[in-house]
Formats: C-alpha cells, sequence, structure tokens
C-alpha cells in the first residue's frame, strides 16, 4: 500500500511505516525492521499457537491470509460483548500467551503481543531517532487510537474519525471539520503555524505522518 503510494501515486516516501497494528515497524528505504525493534516483541510469543488455541471459538473467524502478519492475527467477531472478549483473552493466557485484544467497530479482533501496539511503536521511534515529542505529529482514526494522543505529542483528529474517538481526545488535540487527508494537512498547518510549537523554524520540523485508515 505505502509502496502504491510512492511509486504510483508519487507520495513523498516515510523514513519509517509503523503496519499491523504496530507489530512492525520498518526502514522504508532499507525496506526491512528497524535495528532493535523485534528486541520488544515477546519471546514467547507464538501467532501460530495463538491460531491454535483460539480455533476453539466456533464465533471466531479467521481473516484471509493477507489480512494476517507475522506477530498479529486478525479475526472477525461479530458483536461481541466483554464476556466474550474476556473469556478469548483468559484462554490465551491459560496457553501461556499473554496478548493484548483490540477489538474495533464490534467487528474486527486483531491479537497482538501483550504490550506492542501502534503507541508502543511511535515511542520506539521518538526514541531511537531523537526526534522530539514535542515534534511529532499524531493522527487516528477510531476509538482503538485513543492511546495515540497525549504523552506530549501534537495530535489530530479528523471529521472522518469515528464520534467516539473525536469525544474522547484530550482538549488539546486539534479537531479539523475537514476529512481525512485534508483535515491531516489543517492539523499541520495549525501546528506548525499556530500551535505551541510555532515558534520553532519550520526547517527543523520532520514530519513522519501516519494517518491510520480504516479498513478491514
Amino acid at each position: 500500500c505505502v509502496r502504491f503510494l510512492t511509486d504510483i501515486q508519487k507520495i513523498e516516501p516515510p523514513d519509517f511505516v509503523i503496519g499491523c497494528g504496530g507489530t512492525e515497524v520498518d526502514c522504508f528505504a532499507a525496506g526491512g525492521e528497524v535495528t532493535g525493534w523485534l528486541e520488544l516483541i515477546p519471546r514467547e510469543w507464538d501467532s501460530a499457537k495463538v491460531r491454535k488455541v483460539l480455533a476453539t471459538f466456533p464465533e471466531l473467524e479467521l481473516q484471509s491470509e493477507s489480512m494476517q502478519s507475522r506477530h498479529r492475527v486478525r479475526y472477525y467477531l461479530d458483536r461481541a460483548s466483554p464476556r466474550q472478549i474476556l473469556q478469548i483473552e483468559v484462554t490465551l493466557a491459560t496457553a501461556g500467551l499473554e496478548a493484548d485484544l483490540s477489538y474495533v467497530g464490534s467487528q474486527f479482533l486483531d491479537v497482538l503481543p501483550c504490550g506492542i501496539s501502534k503507541a508502543t511503536a511511535i515511542r520506539f521511534l521518538v526514541i531511537t531517532t531523537a526526534i522530539p515529542r514535542s515534534h511529532t505529529i499524531i493522527c487516528g482514526t477510531c476509538l482503538d487510537d485513543l492511546s495515540l494522543y497525549g504523552n506530549g505529542y501534537c495530535g489530530i483528529v479528523t471529521a472522518s474519525a469515528d464520534a467516539e474517538l473525536r469525544e474522547q481526545v484530550p482538549a488539546s488535540v486539534f479537531q479539523s471539520n475537514r476529512n481525512f487527508a485534508a483535515g491531516v494537512l489543517e492539523g499541520v498547518q495549525y501546528w506548525v503555524t499556530k500551535g505551541p510549537n510555532s515558534s520553532v523554524p519550520r526547517q527543523e520540523w520532520r514530519f513522519n505522518i501516519a494517518d491510520f485508515i480504516r479498513g478491514p
């Protein structure tokens, strides 16, 4: 998807790409994972074992292989109750798999290694690149992205984001009335020219903007 945007749509290539629910952090130019990231993934994590353990849940439908990744397992799960989610988590823990569950839109379930998320990946890159948090702009689209906000980052939420996210982000987050990329660009303009960092020379900013697109 990112290669398509840079090669076909001629979008400026990013330095890094956070993907697969935050389980992968890649250096775009080199085409491989950023040094040090894999060390954060728990050694005991086993995606194949996750599939085997959760095969006992008839309500879980494994998504296509194109939607799976090395450290994330994705399912369809229709309108699950909190009790069902807890049961899945306990079953995994009993099997020796400490996992974080991300349940979005009452339909999509991601099973991730414990402690690994988009927020974790962003913190890792901030430390690795030594880019100040005050120069880091983040933008999410659904309630599952709430943990991205705060922590000294410059936040943006667009008009196309889920209502639950717009209602719960911190007051410091810039709320755009525009949708999708137009809202992201408006937010970037705000933080560079009108926000508390407007006195920072523009050439000192480096942007790696992640607009997490809603998808299956």
